[in-house]
C-alpha cells in the first residue's frame, strides 16, 4: 500500500514537471508555433493533485512507525526502518486521552520526543530533560496539522507527528523526522484582560477605546510631543500571577505609530505567544510587561531607544515611537525549546 502511495506522488511530481516544461517551450518570437502552455485551471488542479497525493502517502508512512512504550514517566521509543521520509507534515493518533478535551486556540502542555527519520537517533525529549513544554493551538505557533491532529481529543492522548524536511516547523532543510507527543494538560485562554479598572494619568498621551470588541481597540493619537522616555500605564490590573523575564506568554496587543497609524494587531485573528525577552521582542515590551500580572491590560509608549530604533521595520519607519495596548492573557511559566512550534 505504501508503495502504492509513494508511486502516485512521483507520478504527480512527475506531472508537474511536464507541466513546467512544457510551458517553457512556447516562444513568443515564433508566431507559428503551437502554444503549449499550461492553463492556470490545469495547473492548479496538477497541484491540488500533487498536495492530496502526497498528504495521503505521508499519512501511510506513519503507519510504518511503532510506538513502544517505555513506562510511566518515560519516552516511548519510536520504532521504524530508515530513512523516514514524508513531503509534508502528517499525523496519527495512537491512544486517545481520559481527560478534558482539547479545543483550538487552547494552551496546552506536553511531553514530546523528536526523532531523526534518516537514523532513528533522538533529536531532543522533554521526558529526558524532565521538563514539559507548553503551546498555544493558533498558527502563530503552531502548524495546521498538528492543531488538527490534537483538537477534539482528549488530555493523555499520545499522537506521532511527522515533520516534512524545511518546512516551517522542521530545524533541518534535508531529513524528515518524527514526534511522539503526550499531552499533559490543556487549559482555555481568555480573549481580553479582565480585572480591576484603573485610571491612571494619561494626560500628553494618546487614549485607547474599544468601540467595536470583536475587532479590538482604536486609538485617538495625541496632539504634543512623543515621550523620550519609556511609558507603562496599566489600565487594568489583572489578578494572576506576575509575569517574569524569560516566561512564555500569551497576549493580545495593537500596535500604532505616534500619529495614530496601526501598523499590527492580533485582536480578531488569535492571540499571539511569545517568550518575553530581548531575543524574541523589542526591549520596551520587556521592560513594559516584566512584572504585570495576568490579566492585566498595558498602554506602552515606545521611544525609538526601546524599539527599532533607527531601522525600519515593514510599516514602521526608522526613528518611530510606537504605541501598544496589551493584553496579558496566560504565563506558562520559564520558556523551552518547543519543536512543534511553527515559528
Amino acid at each position: 500500500m505504501r508503495t502504492k502511495r509513494t508511486a502516485a506522488v512521483l507520478a504527480c511530481l512527475a506531472l508537474c514537471f511536464a507541466a513546467v516544461t512544457l510551458s517553457g517551450c512556447s516562444s513568443d518570437s515564433d508566431a507559428s508555433a503551437t502554444d503549449t502552455s499550461i492553463p492556470p485551471s490545469v495547473a492548479s488542479s496538477q497541484a491540488s493533485a500533487f498536495q492530496s497525493a502526497a498528504q495521503q502517502d505521508a499519512n501511510e508512512v506513519l503507519y510504518d512507525v511503532n510506538w513502544q512504550s517505555q513506562g510511566e514517566g518515560k519516552a516511548p521509543r519510536l520504532v521504524f526502518t530508515p530513512p523516514f521520509t514524508t513531503l509534508v507534515s502528517a499525523t496519527r493518533l495512537i491512544k486517545e486521552g481520559t481527560g478534558e478535551t482539547i479545543t483550538a486556540g487552547a494552551r496546552i502542555t506536553v511531553n514530546y520526543v523528536a526523532v531523526n527519520g534518516s537514523n532513528g537517533s533522538v533529536i531532543e525529549s522533554t521526558w529526558a530533560e524532565g521538563s514539559t513544554t507548553d503551546m498555544t493551538l493558533n498558527t502563530d505557533s503552531v502548524d495546521q496539522t498538528l492543531i488538527d491532529g490534537l483538537v477534539g481529543h482528549k488530555v493523555g492522548c499520545q499522537i506521532l507527528y511527522s515533520v516534512a524536511p524545511g518546512s516551517a516547523t522542521s530545524t533541518d532543510s534535508t531529513t524528515s523526522s518524527v514526534l511522539g507527543i503526550e499531552v499533559e494538560g490543556t487549559h482555555s485562554i481568555p480573549s481580553a484582560a479582565a480585572g480591576a479598572t484603573l485610571t491612571p494619568d494619561l494626560s500628553g498621551l494618546p487614549s485607547v477605546s474599544f468601540p467595536d470588541p470583536s475587532s479590538g481597540p482604536s486609538l485617538a493619537p495625541a496632539s504634543g510631543n512623543a515621550p523620550t522616555d519609556l511609558v507603562v500605564k496599566p489600565l487594568i490590573k489583572g489578578t494572576g500571577a506576575a509575569v517574569k523575564q524569560g516566561d512564555s506568554i500569551t497576549v493580545n496587543y495593537a500596535g500604532w505609530l505616534w500619529n495614530g497609524t496601526e501598523f499590527d494587531s492580533s485582536y480578531g485573528s488569535s492571540p499571539f505567544t511569545t517568550t518575553l525577552d530581548t531575543s524574541s521582542l523589542i526591549s520596551g515590551w520587556v521592560t513594559g510587561l516584566a512584572g504585570q500580572a495576568v490579566g492585566s491590560r498595558v498602554l506602552l509608549v515606545i521611544p525609538p531607544a526601546y524599539g527599532y530604533g533607527g531601522q525600519a521595520m515593514g510599516e514602521i519607519p526608522a526613528n518611530s515611537t510606537l504605541v501598544f495596548m496589551i493584553d496579558i492573557l496566560d504565563d506558562s511559566g520559564q520558556a523551552v525549546s518547543a519543536s512543534p512550534s511553527a515559528s
